[in-house]
């Protein structure tokens, strides 16, 4: 039995997804450390991770618009990469900056993101679609027809990045004129397969891209399902640049892939409030984080109850008065105070 000690125990049940984010944080903090002029020769690279560098990390982090909640992660994601590869070091100030937790050193700044109906997301990918088909775009039309299955993809069913950017084309099955995702759990972030149907009204369009676009564009013989325009697989990054591209251009404000799962969420809370937990289930998250995170309808729905409960006070209150003056029309007295209107 393998010791739960020996080195090797602590990659051992690393999920890919996760590998690769403490991977990028790593990327990330030393392509930053020589655009800075602070990279040096050394036998030792663990020296360039010092309280100073990370705060000039996070700096410029701020100054390039890099929201806190992404520092907390890469920096958690940098700590933990660094814990496997020098154990013997302590990189606690990295992810306990003075004691205090990420989460209370770099605060969420909330600000007011604008979502749509997800299904107008999807109105313009099948219009995208269409103009694939008609050659519309680069590469003949054959971008087009990438980008609408793409974005049609994480519109419905708001898959995250990694997870999209992971997928095989194994993972997206034809069966009963519609298609099933199917992702194991190394891809997802919960660490639980995902197998979920897509509606018909969406067969189309993956049907033109694994039949038309996608052998036309791949040239590596990757098995990844999306491929980028020189023939490899679209990495995260290529991805994210087609949501921001496509979004600008249709709502006239670039958003990324994740912005989908506010959509998807907000849309249910307001269309079919009851149907709230399938749709945190397809989410692959918890209704307590749909609800603090993801609901951007939390005051539209208050003010639309309360709009109906005073609609209805005030449709019994109109009631009730016109119950009493049609008593006070009824009796005698009233109607000689009428015809003397001096007595009153």
């Amino acid at each position: 039995m393998t010791s739960l000690f020996a080195p090797a125990a602590r990659t051992a049940d690393l999920r890919p997804a996760t590998f690769d984010m403490r991977l990028e944080a790593v990327s990330v903090f030393l392509s930053f450390v020589e655009r800075s002029g602070l990279l040096q020769r050394s036998d030792d690279p663990a020296v360039l991770v010092t309280e100073v560098t990370i705060q000039a990390f996070v700096d410029e982090q701020h100054a390039r618009g890099v929201l806190n909640t992404t520092i907390r992660i890469r920096l958690e994601a940098l700590a933990h990469a660094l814990r496997m590869m020098f154990p013997e070091r302590d990189f606690t100030f990295v992810r306990r900056p003075a004691g205090r937790s990420l989460d209370r050193a770099l605060p969420n700044r909330p600000r007011r993101v604008e979502v749509r109906d997800h299904r107008e997301i999807i109105a313009q990918a099948q219009e995208h679609h269409r103009q694939g088909l008609a050659g519309i775009g680069y590469a003949n039309g054959r971008i087009a027809l990438r980008n609408a299955a793409l974005i049609a993809l994480v519109a419905w069913q708001g898959t995250r990045l990694s997870a999209v950017a992971a997928m095989e084309v194994t993972d997206l099955v034809r069966k009963d004129g519609r298609y099933w995702v199917n992702l194991d759990n190394n891809h997802t972030k919960m660490g639980r397969s995902y197998h979920c149907p897509l509606p018909e009204e969406l067969t189309p369009i993956f049907d033109d891209y694994l039949a038309i676009a996608r052998p036309a564009l791949c040239r590596s013989g990757t098995t990844r399902l999306w491929v980028g325009i020189d023939g490899g697989p679209l990495s995260k990054q290529g991805l994210s640049l087609v949501f921001r591209t496509r979004t600008e251009s249709w709502f006239g404000v670039a958003r990324g892939p994740h912005w989908c799962r506010k959509c998807i969420t907000t849309t249910v809370r307001l269309v079919a409030p009851d149907l709230a937990m399938d749709a945190a289930l397809v989410l692959d998250h918890s209704l307590a984080v749909a609800n603090a995170h993801y609901d951007m309808a939390k005051g539209v729905s208050a003010a639309e109850r309360h709009n109906k409960r005073m609609t209805k006070k005030m449709e019994q209150t109109a009631a009730r008065a016109d119950a009493v003056f049609r008593k006070l029309l009824a009796k005698e007295d009233f109607h000689r105070l009428r015809r003397r209107p001096d007595q009153w």
